[in-house]
């Protein structure tokens, strides 16, 4: 099971509850929302008690909760849809709807496996490809080291932006937080972008915003 950060499960949630289509971009905040991460932090202090998997259960939290919010025209998630007094008791009705029954809170090895290869292999690309200056041939050979038949094209979000996160901290530390990128940004405007914005000045660490990605994106 992978080791979980508030930030990093603040992330996987807002990449859930993103997927449900919600109006606005209001989600893209948790990660840096003081009250949600510490219901993230929350979250995996109770996991790691009941020996539970995170992910699953801020799953649960966004299959449930996040799906109501959407129908009713909500743009975001309170901190204590994830672990507010009924979050426990959700969990366990979401669980027993997926399994049948209450059953096992991890996850199967093999699942997760694959989960860290892919992670793994994204990283790699980006690395190669935003920082290194390889093509994007050369590139996805590298990530198919880590994982056979691996492309780019076949990303999650959150493989997509772990990948771009691995390229800019492989340039500058602590780049990738201070990157804001539209949801439509591609490989070639990706490096390009960081090129230009740490030719620039790496070392200010003034927020970024989608604006310069958005004119970017209109000359390719």
């Amino acid at each position: 099971m992978p080791e979980w950060t508030p930030k990093a499960l603040a992330m996987r949630a807002s990449e859930l509850f993103a997927e449900l289509n919600p109006i606005g971009k209001a989600w893209r905040f948790w990660r840096s929302d003081p009250k949600m991460l510490a219901a993230f932090r929350d979250v995996i202090a109770a996991c790691a008690a009941d020996k539970a998997d995170p992910e699953l259960y801020v799953q649960a939290q966004v299959d449930t909760m996040g799906r109501m919010a959407v129908a009713k025209g909500f743009k975001t998630l309170k901190p204590g849809c994830f672990r507010g007094e009924n979050a426990d008791a959700r969990f366990a009705r979401w669980l027993e709807r997926k399994n049948g029954k209450r059953g096992s809170l991890t996850r199967h090895r093999d699942a997760e496996k694959l989960f860290e290869l892919r992670l793994a292999a994204a990283q790699v690309f980006g690395e190669a490809y935003i920082a290194g200056g390889a093509s994007m041939a050369e590139a996805t050979e590298a990530a198919r080291e880590v994982l056979h038949g691996w492309v780019p094209e076949n990303l999650t979000p959150h493989e997509r932006w772990t990948s771009l996160a691995a390229g800019c901290d492989c340039i500058s530390v602590g780049l990738s937080d201070c990157v804001c990128a539209p949801d439509s940004w591609t490989w070639p405007a990706a490096r390009m972008f960081v090129a230009r914005v740490t030719a620039h000045d790496t070392r200010s660490q003034e927020p970024v915003a989608p604006d310069g990605w958005e004119e970017l994106g209109s000359f390719l």
